[in-house]
């Protein structure tokens, strides 16, 4: 039976190696990092990521997943609001997400510039990305998007346009964090920002989808061209087209 330090020390040289590796990635990318970089930074043998890891790919992809957890959607508390409770679910994801993107938090350094390389030059990685990191959170906000368009149903092509609605807008202050801050004139974000951008999303985000909702049910002024039926309670985007036509209707006569 292995003792506990000699479990320790594994699982303090399998930390050193992924974190190695993280750096390398992030400052290489996964084609011109080597696993001797890797090894040479975190001080171990180069058999280390033969025995702990597989290989340099399979090292890459565990880079890749460390931020996954934990996730607020892995939560009972969140599921629950899922459920009952959709526009505290909306607020409480949206917040947790803001929070990871705009804060450091227990995640290195290194882990945003990785994800921003894998984005700029794809790999197998991504793949494994978008299925361990990406779907997951999207699957959650899909959920939320239904039970506030509860009882009306959306078409999955409408959902998912929220949904991208939704985390596109907490991007942006992650993609342009620096013109941001420069321009509330902040060093940092701090809890407050954190909560005004939050409440931000969150209303603009409602409204959205309360407008897409009433859409499907809306007709036309009085003598104009009217909205395709639809089936109780449902929305299509080809509904929401037509009424955008209308509108430009109305607006020229």
């Amino acid at each position: 039976m292995a003792s506990r330090h000699s479990r320790t020390s594994d699982e303090g040289t399998r930390s050193r190696l992924l974190h190695a590796a993280g750096e390398v990635f992030a400052d290489h990318g996964f084609r011109a990092a080597t696993v001797q970089m890797i090894c040479q930074r975190a001080k171990a043998n180069v058999a280390a990521v033969n025995y702990y890891f597989r290989d340099k790919e399979t090292l890459y992809h565990e880079a890749l997943q460390y931020g996954k957890h934990p996730e607020i959607y892995n939560l009972e508390h969140f599921k629950t609001a899922v459920r009952h409770q959709p526009r505290q679910a909306l607020e409480l994801f949206v917040q947790d997400f803001i929070r990871r993107l705009l804060t450091q938090g227990s995640r290195p350094q290194w882990y945003t510039r990785l994800v921003a390389r894998e984005m700029a030059e794809p790999t197998a990685g991504l793949q494994v990305f978008i299925t361990t990191c990406v779907l997951p959170r999207m699957e959650a906000v899909a959920a939320i998007v239904r039970g506030i368009a509860s009882p009306a149903k959306l078409d999955e092509a409408l959902v998912q346009r929220a949904v991208n609605s939704i985390i596109g807008q907490c991007l942006f202050y992650h993609r342009y964090r620096n013109i941001v801050l420069k321009m509330m004139k902040h060093a940092e974000f701090g809890n407050s920002d954190i909560e005004s951008i939050t409440e931000s999303i969150v209303q603009f985000s409602l409204g959205g989808i309360h407008a897409i909702v009433s859409a499907g049910s809306t007709t036309a002024a009085p003598g104009g061209p009217k909205l395709k039926s639809q089936a109780p309670g449902r929305v299509s985007a080809r509904s929401l087209k037509t009424g955008d036509r209308n509108r430009k209707l109305d607006q020229t006569t």
